[in-house]
């Protein structure tokens, strides 16, 4: 399972959001690992259930217990609606950061195409459209933070912000 193969790997590299917080010094920057909070709480491909991982077992909304917090970036939306978390950063392609903000009661947002890099995003793809649809995300407990992250976040060699 690829899941298992990648969990807590080190990069090698900091993620390219380090570099631009240099703007911004008092946004703190998660750096060094690969894989996000909500990972081991994955929807599962092609069911209507969320995989429960043994070792951590299932991430549930903070506001009701008998619901999910939503898929792939659900533990993130979880620690944001909880208050365990100030911001996060997802990824998105089809609702990876909106429809788990949206299950959990926060603010995520997908940003322009190439107005935010995933340059140094694991995994990646060698498509060259790849971020027509693929882009790093901003989630945050209230929405007057989002903006002020987005801004954080915002590639200088990218598109501009509207």
């Amino acid at each position: 399972d690829g899941f298992f193969s990648s969990i807590c790997r080190i990069s090698s590299k900091n993620f390219i959001y380090v570099t631009y917080s240099s703007k911004f010094p008092f946004v703190l920057c998660v750096q060094g690992f690969e894989s996000s909070t909500g990972e081991p709480n994955l929807w599962d491909s092609g069911e209507d259930s969320v995989k429960v991982m043994p070792f951590t077992g299932q991430t549930k909304n903070p506001y009701d217990l008998r619901r999910t917090p939503g898929g792939s970036s659900g533990g993130e939306a979880a620690l944001l609606a909880s208050g365990a978390s100030l911001l996060g950063l997802t990824s998105d392609i089809g609702g990876s950061s909106r429809l788990p903000a949206m299950f959990s009661g926060i603010w995520g947002h997908k940003p322009t195409p190439y107005a935010v890099s995933f340059k140094g995003h694991h995994p990646t793809s060698d498509f060259p459209k790849w971020g027509d649809f693929f882009t790093i995300a901003p989630m945050t407990r209230y929405a007057k933070d989002l903006p002020l992250l987005l801004k954080c976040m915002a590639d200088p060699t990218g598109t501009n912000l509207h």
